[in-house]
């Protein structure tokens, strides 16, 4: 069973094209374009893409000279992907009036979409000064910051917000660029500006979990993704943001009840569909046996650097368990590490990675007047390892351990001659050794 894919960073983004089944829009007053414009988004956001376009060209073959019919084909045809066919209506409807506002915002978006920011910029900025709207701003300051010109999107914004402080649609969008420009601390505040006033604000909520992923807080990001499906009810984002947020952590159980919930709102037959697809991958992967992940070399470091004793010595004990060949020099400074159990697992590590240094460094535990290391199990097991070394340099060191009082200490120094020799010197060196017999081996 594959993993079940997650968007990752990219979290704000996973809905481009699963949005919620929008209810049926009435066909608007003649001179309301944002309810013209609500109809058309509905229609797209249910997959009725050529409805919308059908209504739209037949439209603009009624009312030719008007400029906002040429505008709303052009739009719902940039909606569709015909870039070139949308310039050509926004284009007819700057030739019926050069002043329409929305035909340079849709110019603009047509430049910008073709990576032509200098011209974008330009019809962006005569769209503001035609209608500084907050709709004008935002495109503007996003050809601004596309173009390379992060200080006057910034600009353009701050301006905006000092004459509509109150203005959360404007606000969240601009702690979407500050987090772009990856001033997290700034955007959060902002956003929880936003939250304050506002805590049903979706698209911040949004933002502020694409923040708090992006700066290592995913617990909080979840917690967020929670309240936004708590205020949202009916809006299916917030719980596919907690749903990928869960399949990172390989909480798939936890995925697919997020997934039952959302199977419960108003979706469109094709996202219902998707969604169901996606909830028996959830419940197969909960019900996989799990792969171990290998450690992460970089947190194994962390560990290992530690001032809590317990972190250190999991560390160590993941290094010995696992077998793995990465950070012998870690474990060569933990032979002096302030932990019993950190040094028991240095000195058995010696044994495993040893390198010309290993014998010298295990003789000072076990015998050098000033380094001995004062615990019996620390020497049993630099004995332990000497043995596991197997160069001529630890047979002597181990004939000299033979003689050490502690039971641990003589028990590996005499299974680590007899590992070099080849000689039994016990006949089951796991076994109790009389007095007599200890005392004539050593």
């Amino acid at each position: 069973m594959s993993r079940p894919a997650s968007s990752g960073a990219a979290l704000v983004l996973l809905l481009a094209a699963s949005l919620p089944a929008a209810a049926e829009e009435p066909e608007a007053p003649p001179r309301d374009l944002a309810g013209r414009i609500r109809r058309q988004d509905g229609m797209v956001a249910r997959g009725e893409t050529e409805r919308a376009l059908a209504e739209a060209r037949e439209r603009a073959a009624r009312e030719p000279r008007d400029p906002e019919a040429l505008y709303l084909l052009g739009r719902v045809l940039g909606n569709a992907g015909k870039v070139e066919e949308a310039r050509v209506q926004f284009e007819g409807a700057l030739e019926l009036d050069v002043h329409y506002p929305p035909a340079w915002r849709g110019m603009a978006l047509v430049h910008l979409r073709q990576r032509e920011y200098e011209t974008a910029a330009r019809e962006a900025r005569k769209a503001f000064e035609l209608d500084p709207s907050v709709e004008s701003v935002v495109i503007l300051a996003n050809c601004l910051q596309a173009k390379g010109d992060r200080p006057g999107a910034h600009r353009v914004l701050q301006e905006a917000l000092a004459k509509s402080p109150g203005d959360n649609d404007l606000r969240s969008f601009y702690a979407s660029l500050l987090i772009n420009d990856q001033l997290y601390r700034d955007a959060e505040k902002e956003l929880r500006q936003v939250i304050a006033s506002e805590p049903g604000h979706l698209p911040a909520r949004q933002a502020l979990v694409f923040l708090l992923v992006n700066t290592g807080r995913r617990d909080e990001a979840a917690a967020e993704c929670r309240e936004a499906a708590r205020r949202s009810p009916g809006d299916p984002r917030p719980r596919l943001l907690l749903r990928d947020l869960l399949v990172e952590k390989e909480d798939f159980a936890g995925a697919a009840a997020v997934m039952e919930e959302a199977l419960k709102l108003d979706l469109s037959p094709a996202d219902r569909a998707k969604a169901a697809k996606d909830l028996e991958g959830l419940r197969a992967a909960a019900e996989a046996p799990r792969e171990e992940r290998p450690p992460d070399p970089a947190e194994v470091l962390k560990k290992l650097e530690s001032t809590d004793a317990a972190e250190r010595r999991e560390a160590m004990r993941t290094l010995w368990e696992r077998d793995l060949r990465f950070l012998p020099e870690a474990a060569l400074r933990r032979v002096t590490d302030p932990d019993e159990g950190v040094r028991v697992y240095a000195v058995r590590l010696l044994g495993r990675y040893g390198d010309a240094r290993a014998a010298g460094l295990l003789e000072v535990v076990l015998f050098h007047p000033k380094d001995r290391d004062p615990s019996a199990a620390v020497r049993a097991a630099a004995a332990e390892a000497l043995g596991r070394l197997g160069t001529p340099a630890a047979l002597p060191v181990l004939m000299r351990a033979v003689g050490e009082p502690e039971e641990g200490v003589f028990r590996a120094a005499v299974r680590g001659v007899q590992v070099l020799t080849g000689k039994c010197l016990l006949g089951d060196p796991e076994a109790p050794v009389p007095e007599a017999e200890g005392a004539a081996i050593r």
